[in-house]
């Protein structure tokens, strides 16, 4: 693996640590596309991958300490599982991971397997709220942006029927192909992603303008905190 390839992957690894290449570009002043366009290995004219050039690897440097040192091996993605339950009281929500691309409205979906998972609800309870199980998914919380409200591991579940902008809820969104959960709020007549950490100097607003789809309406949270 060459140095360059090292601070692509360490890149990518900051941006899922803080919660998104959001949050990332927003604390180092870079455009957000322009780092979706590193770690997603788009090329120059020139044919050669773009990599972090040294303005940005100075403002990462300033802002995250040892940032350069976080490439390891990814995790091998797990098969996916069909879940089987005879009693039909209840109805299953897979967890997955969730893939997007910048500027196309939509999402890909990667079963998750692991001890747990899935969650199920009543079907009761699904019918009563109008929920139908083909537009519910459920996600791994990434990165601490929305603390005290959800943690790093958390399980969220999301209603991707329900895409309409709603003040101070949360939602899952597709931000220049980055999935990020933000709190929508609608401030002096524009739309902005909120993050509920205190700390607002690391993870400042940020408009959500065209270059943001919103994927769906967080309904649940599974938690281990109180």
């Amino acid at each position: 693996m060459t140095t360059r390839q090292q601070l692509v992957d360490s890149l990518r690894l900051l941006c899922e640590r803080e919660g998104g290449l959001v949050q990332v570009a927003a604390t180092t002043g870079f455009n957000p596309q322009t780092l979706w366009q590193i770690t997603h290995g788009t090329r120059l004219p020139s044919g050669e991958a773009r990599g972090v050039g040294a303005r940005l690897q100075k403002a990462l440097d300033r802002h995250y300490a040892g940032w350069h040192l976080l490439s390891q091996p990814l995790a091998a993605s797990a098969a996916a599982r069909v879940v089987e339950k005879d009693d039909e009281e209840f109805v299953a929500i897979q967890t997955v991971r969730l893939r997007a691309n910048a500027g196309i409205e939509g999402f890909a979906i990667e079963i998750i397997d692991e001890p747990g998972l899935p969650i199920f609800f009543r079907s009761d309870w699904m019918q009563s709220r109008g929920y139908k199980p083909d537009s519910l998914y459920a996600i791994k919380v990434r990165g601490s942006s929305m603390e005290k409200t959800l943690y790093a591991g958390d399980v969220i579940v999301i209603n991707t029927a329900d895409r309409e902008e709603k003040d101070d809820e949360v939602f899952v969104i597709n931000c220049s192909g980055e999935v990020v959960v933000k709190r929508l709020m609608h401030r002096g007549g524009a739309w902005i992603m909120h993050s509920d950490n205190e700390d607002q100097n690391r993870y400042p607003p940020v408009p959500c303008d065209e270059n943001c789809f919103i994927i769906g309406h967080v309904i649940y949270r599974q938690s281990d905190r109180i």
